[in-house]
């Protein structure tokens, strides 16, 4: 009996930790998508053609730059990937996205923000609706600020979850060398002692970010390494809708506006597109 109602009490608690994560005002989307500038192929078939280290330039009201995304599971690797994922640093990320821009204006708010593209919301069975609330309950322990949804059309929001770009950063440098981005290990000590801090930017300064991407594997289009899960598919979670990285900054108002969209498709999804 005790074990019962424990499980009701966790299912409760994720049960509030959805109601409140899934209203955030900052992060209504709109529901029709528009072809993104920045369209990355990463699934198996033409995985071969994404071996150079070629950035993607973008260009916003906010900042302009380049961005370089790179995954381990890329075949045959090049000498800039495997010196990502099998060099002295022996990451067990499963992928890497780098950004660089030069900020045309004060951002307020900076948020990077995976979402689904042609989707206005997923439904999920009871287990993965489980397994699911246990995985964000421990994502928002570490990232407080963290937001998600499932996607509700009335309100004009899409399936997303989104961080604080503070706080999912794992290097942050002054200048524009997309190809070293390495953080002090004293600065970066000092930087994320006090997580919920927001970073500020001022207009002109030029910076690079680097965040590692962990449980995802994009060229093979699956979760890896969940806890109690090892692999499954990420059509389990939302079929075969694109998926897009978004960053933009939200002003104190709730108003976004976009810094950059990066389209990432799998196979199944980008082919019927080529033709």
């Amino acid at each position: 009996m005790s074990f019962t109602l424990a499980w009701i009490g966790i299912l409760d608690e994720l049960d509030a930790l959805r109601s409140h994560h899934t209203q955030p005002k900052e992060i209504s989307i709109p529901v029709v998508s528009r072809p993104s500038k920045n369209q990355l192929f990463v699934n198996v078939s033409k995985s071969a053609k994404k071996q150079e280290p070629t950035p993607l330039a973008f260009t916003s009201s906010t900042a302009s730059g380049k961005v370089l995304f790179s995954s381990r599971h890329h075949a045959p690797p090049s000498p800039f990937t495997s010196s990502i994922f099998s060099g002295p640093s022996n990451t067990s990320c499963e992928a890497e996205l780098r950004l660089t821009c030069k900020f045309h204006r004060k951002p307020s708010n900076l948020t990077i923000a995976a979402e689904l593209i042609d989707c206005s919301q997923v439904s999920w069975s009871r287990t993965t609706t489980f397994l699911s609330h246990i995985l964000l309950k421990l994502l928002a322990i570490y990232s407080p600020n963290m937001s998600w949804s499932t996607g509700d059309p009335s309100k004009n929001i899409k399936p997303h979850i989104s961080f604080p770009l503070y706080a999912c950063v794992d290097d942050l440098n002054s200048g524009e060398n997309i190809f070293n981005v390495d953080e002090g290990e004293e600065e970066k000590v000092l930087r994320k002692r006090d997580y919920k801090k927001n970073v500020e930017f001022r207009k002109g300064d030029t910076m690079t970010f680097r965040s590692r991407l962990f449980y995802v594997d994009f060229v093979n289009w699956r979760a890896k390494g969940l806890p109690v899960i090892d692999q499954i598919p990420l059509s389990k979670w939302w079929g075969k809708a694109g998926l897009r990285l978004a960053i933009y900054d939200v002003n104190e108002e709730g108003e976004r506006t976009n810094v950059l969209d990066l389209d990432v498709f799998n196979e199944d999804y980008n082919e019927p597109r080529q033709k």
